[in-house]
């Protein structure tokens, strides 16, 4: 069974559905919405529960609070089967607001809680990494240290810059320093330029860029860019895009790790992450490695 790492990027959604018209929000007091429950948010939260969905061996690394937030992402990782460790900090755990639009589209209220120049010490993912066959790093500020052991010890490492306008220098040494990086579309200038760039001043062999409904991109060092479609399973609706990156980068990286190709590792990518955008709530339902040989055999 293949083992990943997840360091970082663990905590909590509410996830608030308007209804039609109410976006953008206007002036007055509030509207109506559906709020949903408590689930289990945030981008190490996402690739961890779909890599374990998909068959993997799954750890995690990370901060939490000893409060109820902490614990909610304690509880929910066991009855998932992700073995975490945690070390606990006064600052309490990550939590989220996401307010998601009628199209399905989201828009987040992020409270990080942790001091931007915490320091966590390395026993905190060592252990994790000692029989790893991948380590996903989530781009908080510590973990760049976690990047650097993994690399080190030769492990396949990558990351997701989320959506980086390649200006913010926090992100700079996670896209120069993993072997495979996802960005999304969102923010980015020119997708070919920032590709180029990694390329040029980093370590990665493959950069992926991920467009939504249309699609995704995968760079590849030294060879042609592959277009990756987006593809919906049968019967599927898209309500709720929260985390259908984090999907795809879970489902990406576990296809990988088994020795896929790009292009059949980027076909079951899009299955997961349409599926789990299919459904309200962060991570609610994630796709199952027989559920996904049987859609992917009907699309």
């Amino acid at each position: 069974m293949k083992k990943a790492l997840i360091v970082g990027g663990f905590g909590v959604d509410l996830n608030v559905a308007l209804y039609e018209g109410a976006w953008p929000l206007s002036e007055g007091d509030g509207t109506f919405a559906q709020v949903g429950e408590l689930s289990l948010g945030h981008a190490g939260s996402g690739v961890a529960l779909q890599c374990a969905a998909l068959g993997l061996y799954v750890a995690a690394a990370d901060v939490l609070g000893d409060d109820d937030f902490g614990w909610v992402v304690r509880k929910e990782l066991a009855r998932r089967g992700v073995r975490l460790e945690a070390v606990t900090h006064e600052s309490g755990t990550r939590r989220s607001v996401v307010l998601v639009r009628p199209d399905g589209g989201r828009f987040f209220l992020h409270d990080p809680r942790h001091p931007y120049d915490m320091t966590v010490g390395p026993m905190l993912w060592l252990p994790g990494m000692e029989d790893a066959d991948w380590v996903h790093i989530v781009i908080v500020n510590w973990a760049r240290h976690a990047l650097r052991d993994a690399r080190e010890r030769g492990i396949l490492t990558s990351t997701d810059l989320q959506d980086w306008d390649t200006q913010n220098e926090h992100h700079r040494e996670f896209a120069y320093g993993a072997d495979v990086v996802f960005c999304s579309a969102t923010a980015l200038p020119d997708a070919d330029v920032f590709a180029t760039d990694v390329f040029t001043n980093g370590i990665a062999r493959l950069v992926i860029v991920t467009k939504g409904a249309d699609g995704a991109v995968a760079y590849q060092r030294d060879a042609e860019p592959i277009y990756l479609p987006a593809l919906l399973p049968p019967g599927r609706t898209i309500v709720d895009t929260t985390g259908a990156g984090d999907a795809f980068c879970g489902a990406f990286m576990s296809g990988l790790v088994r020795g896929q190709s790009i292009p059949q590792a980027g076909r079951r990518a899009a299955l997961a992450a349409a599926y789990a955008a299919s459904f309200t709530g962060t991570n609610s339902h994630l796709i199952t490695v027989e559920e996904l040989d049987q859609v992917d055999a009907k699309v």
